[in-house]
């Protein structure tokens, strides 16, 4: 995905009355799923954002844990890897309707 790519004027935080413009912002996103199990899959996934001097590259993994419930498809754990930043958990659940993911991760 390709963000500002007209590079518009910033003119929230221009106090000295110059004309700044932001960057243009590309991302690219990607991920793969393997069947391990029944009601088991490990999702592989990737994320790079580059924005002026602003690049950050993730990968993670999921399972997903198949749950024998009507309410309840999956728990999810995980690791993502923010490369130079962080080591993130990541735990989640999903219904039919759903998907909810938090990540608990401490600077």
């Amino acid at each position: 995905a390709l963000f500002h790519a007209a590079k518009p004027e910033d003119g929230t935080f221009n106090t000295s009355g110059d004309i700044t413009t932001i960057p243009s912002r590309f991302s690219v996103q990607g991920g793969v799923n393997f069947d391990l199990a029944v009601n088991n899959t490990l999702t592989l996934s990737s994320a790079a954002d580059f924005q002026g001097e602003n690049n950050v590259v993730s990968v993670g993994v999921i399972d997903k844990i198949g749950v024998e419930s009507p309410n309840l498809r999956s728990v999810n754990v995980g690791l993502w890897n923010r490369f130079g930043d962080a080591i993130i958990p990541v735990v989640g659940l999903e219904t039919e309707k759903m998907m909810d993911h938090t990540s608990l991760k401490k600077q």
